[in-house]
């Protein structure tokens, strides 16, 4: 690589002497290998005042939840979800994630709160733009220097209990790619 600086005049310096280097591997490599969307919410079923959930849309109580499956501890602030909804982990309340760890993206914090507890509201991230397809749709979670970590559609035809009737969507083994 060769460069040369324009400066404040508009006049150019010399070409610098050569600098030869070695592209490495990807930056966030361990993203790519440790991070996973485990569970998703799509469709809730409606709210139960009587239980002390908020008299919302069922819509409200949305989630994701991504885990690190890996043995290091994961850097988010260049993990975005796209496509259906979004949502950067950079400037959100969890920007880390420990091995072993969960995170949760969340429609409605105190919706949900109401309806899964308090004692999760630590690992809640933020609240994401959008609402997820109650159809299905796809989802894609990116890295900004190592691009797409995770990009597939989810269904409601895949279990009918998982289509309004209180169960969610869970990765059967994240182990697995």
């Amino acid at each position: 690589v060769r460069c040369r600086v324009k400066d404040t005049t508009g006049r150019w310096s010399h070409w610098s002497q050569p600098v030869q280097f070695v592209a490495g591997g990807l930056l966030s490599a361990p993203l790519l290998d440790g991070l996973r969307i485990t569970e998703i919410m799509y469709n809730p079923p409606p709210a139960d005042p009587s239980r002390g959930e908020l008299a919302v849309e069922n819509n409200s109580f949305e989630f994701i939840e991504l885990q690190n499956i890996g043995s290091t501890t994961l850097d988010l602030t260049g993990v975005t979800l796209e496509d259906g909804i979004t949502f950067s982990f950079g400037g959100s309340r969890i920007e880390s994630l420990p091995p072993g760890g969960f995170v949760l993206v969340v429609q409605n914090e105190p919706a949900f709160l109401s309806r899964y507890g308090a004692e999760l509201a630590g690992s809640i991230a933020g609240e994401y733009d959008g609402k997820l397809a109650n159809n299905g749709e796809t989802l894609r979670l990116v890295d900004f220097w190592s691009g797409v970590i995770a990009e597939f559609a989810y269904s409601d035809d895949w279990f009918a209990v998982t289509d309004g009737h209180g169960s969610s969507l869970t990765l059967a083994d994240p182990q697995l790619d």
